[in-house]
């Protein structure tokens, strides 16, 4: 009989399922690479040319990652069909951390998820994650030495 808990069980646990965009960073890096500079180009000109790039650059990446957010966006806001929705959800740059109460709602989430972003050409990585969290309290203090001291209670 095979136990319907999680090999490691955690009074009221949660279920972090994990979301990154494959391939952003690399995206990122390889739309702000520098073009070769030529010869006798006088710098103000391959100033502006660099300008352009960036500009250029700037534009297709903040794309991608709007495109990323608002896809997300519609992922969480899309009714379940049956149990509750995530309980928190956090995302930043290219990669989202959702929280669930429930195994079978994050496997729905994270199958529907998957299947969309596949659909529309979004390549994505997860990871499903389950046990107990804390929540810490942080503090900083400055030294008489002008050093930083962080930490967590």
């Amino acid at each position: 009989m095979v136990s319907p808990l999680p090999y490691y069980y955690a009074p009221d646990g949660k279920y972090v399922l994990f979301l990154d965009l494959l391939g952003f960073t690399t995206f990122v890096r390889d739309s702000f690479q520098k073009k070769k500079v030529e010869d006798g180009v006088p710098e103000a000109k391959q100033w502006h040319a660099a300008l352009a790039q960036f500009k250029i650059a700037q534009v297709e990446v903040e794309r991608a990652y709007r495109r990323l957010h608002e896809h997300l966006g519609k992922l969480l806001r899309r009714p379940m069909r049956r149990g509750k929705p995530s309980t928190l959800s956090l995302i930043f740059s290219d990669c989202a951390y959702i929280v669930f109460d429930r195994d079978n709602e994050a496997q729905r989430f994270a199958i529907s998820a998957i299947r969309s972003f596949v659909r529309n050409d979004m390549p994505v990585r997860m990871g499903l994650s389950y046990g107990s969290f804390t929540a810490y309290n942080f503090t900083t203090e400055t030294l008489p030495s002008g050093h930083r001291n962080y930490r967590s209670e």
